[in-house]
């Protein structure tokens, strides 16, 4: 999470759950991720700010289909989430 030029979130860490798929693992990820941008959102609005647009960038396909449209990606090589 960026505000201006500098970053005031910045998360990359090793995940506590084992995951079934790449897919999968960035699903936790995101998931890990969204309670702490929220909680920015609260503390960065009464102070005035005004925050128009929030951006959670991603770099497998996979996952971001599966963010847009709420199911995985069907394919010969298909995982499932259970």
């Amino acid at each position: 999470m960026t505000m201006g030029d500098g970053a005031i979130i910045s998360l990359s860490r090793k995940h506590k759950t084992n995951a079934g798929s790449s897919t999968e693992a960035e699903l936790i990820g995101v998931n890990n991720a969204l309670p702490k941008i929220l909680y920015s959102l609260e503390l960065i609005r009464p102070q005035g700010y005004k925050v128009e647009h929030v951006f959670l960038y991603q770099d497998n396909k996979s996952t971001i289909l599966s963010e847009l449209h709420g199911k995985l990606s069907s394919g010969k090589e298909r995982n499932t989430l259970k």
